[in-house]
C-alpha cells in the first residue's frame, strides 16, 4: 500500500510539473523505398471490435493478401474488424490531414463479404476490388493505398468520447501491391483525442513524401526503423 502511494505521489509531481509521457509513433519504410507516392486512395479505417484474452485487449495489425480477383483484409487471429460511426470519423480526419499536407486524395469503396464460412457471427471480410484498383490507376493516376486499423477506448475525461488508443497503418503500391511503408501509433493506457492522432498519421506520412519537414521535438518519440 505504501508503494502504491509513492507512486501515485510521483506520477502527480510529474503531472504538476508538466511531464507528459509520449506517443511511440513508428515509421517503418520497406527495404529500398525512399520516398511515397502523393496520389493516394485511403480505404476506411476500420476498427479493432474490442476483444480480451488473457486479462488484455487484443490490437493488432491488419494482414492483407491476394486472392483471385481481390484484395482481403483480415485482422489478426482472435480479433474483428468492424465499422463504426467513429472509425468513419476518424478516417476523414486522416483524410483531410492528408489532403492538408498536398497529398491527392482518391476515394475507395467499401466492399464487405460475409464470411459464412468461419462459423462465427457478425464477422465481415473486407475486399478491395483489383478491378477497381487498376481503373483508378490508369484513369485517375493512383498510386497507392492507405489501408489499417484503429482501437479506441473510452476518453479517460469523457467516458461517452473515444479516444485513439493505438493504430496500425500501411501504405500499398497500386501497381505491384508491394507495401511501401508501415506507421503506428501507441498512445499509451488513456489514449489521445483523434485530431491529435490524425495529425501524427499525416505529419509522418508527409515527411516520407516530402511534403514535410522534421519538428524540433520530433525525434524523441518518433522511430524510423528499416524492414
Amino acid at each position: 500500500m505504501k508503494i502504491r502511494g509513492i507512486i501515485s505521489c510521483f506520477a502527480l509531481i510529474a503531472l504538476l510539473s508538466g511531464c507528459t509521457i509520449k506517443p511511440r509513433i513508428t515509421m517503418t519504410p520497406s527495404a529500398g523505398v525512399e520516398e511515397i507516392p502523393k496520389t493516394i486512395a485511403v480505404y476506411p479505417i476500420l476498427a479493432n471490435a474490442p476483444t480480451i484474452a488473457r486479462g488484455k485487449y487484443i490490437a493488432e495489425t491488419i494482414k492483407i493478401h491476394r486472392e483471385e480477383d481481390k484484395i482481403y483484409i483480415v485482422p489478426a487471429a482472435e480479433a474483428r474488424l468492424v465499422v463504426t460511426t467513429h472509425s468513419e470519423i476518424f478516417t476523414g480526419l486522416v483524410s483531410s490531414e492528408l489532403s492538408n499536407y498536398g497529398f491527392k486524395l482518391k476515394n475507395l469503396p467499401l466492399e464487405v463479404l460475409d464470411d459464412d464460412n468461419l462459423g462465427i457471427n457478425d464477422k465481415k471480410t473486407f475486399v478491395v476490388s483489383l478491378e477497381t484498383i487498376r481503373h483508378m490507376r490508369e484513369n485517375y493516376g493512383l498510386e497507392a493505398l492507405l489501408i489499417g486499423n484503429v482501437f479506441f477506448v473510452r476518453d479517460q475525461y469523457d467516458p461517452t468520447e473515444p479516444a485513439v488508443r493505438l493504430f496500425y497503418l500501411k501504405l500499398v503500391d497500386a501497381e505491384t501491391l508491394d507495401i511501401l511503408c508501415h506507421v503506428s501509433g501507441d498512445y499509451k493506457d488513456y489514449g489521445t483525442e483523434m485530431e491529435q492522432a490524425a495529425r501524427d498519421i499525416g505529419f509522418e506520412l508527409a515527411k516520407f513524401a516530402n511534403l514535410a519537414e522534421d519538428k524540433e521535438d520530433d525525434e524523441p518519440y518518433t522511430q524510423i526503423k528499416a524492414e
